[in-house]
């Protein structure tokens, strides 16, 4: 996949490397978990979750994507084999 946006900033941390960037700009989270033999990305996004093979990191492979219809989706939990994102009750009631 080819590199997207600008470079990363730099203040960053010293133990970290920059393999590559992503086309989402909207990211806000991630959550990483091994399924299968493989490694996964789970991300969340302004516009739900993108879910990328990070195997290979310097070139993740988006292998799908959920729309969601709220942002509010910042927490990103993997239990098992189950996957929840949950958004903020700011409506009274969080929703899973």
């Amino acid at each position: 996949m080819a590199a997207a946006g600008p470079a990363p900033p730099a203040n960053r941390s010293p133990n970290v490397t920059h393999l590559t960037s992503l086309d989402e700009p909207q990211a806000i989270s991630a959550n990483f978990k091994a399924v299968g033999g493989k490694d996964y990305m789970f991300l969340s996004t302004l516009r739900g979750l993108s879910v990328y093979d990070t195997s290979k990191p310097q070139a993740p492979v988006k292998v799908g994507s959920l729309n969601l219809p709220h942002f509010e989706n910042e927490d990103v939990d993997i239990g098992g084999n189950i996957l929840l994102i949950s958004n903020a009750p700011s409506e009274g009631k969080s929703v899973i």
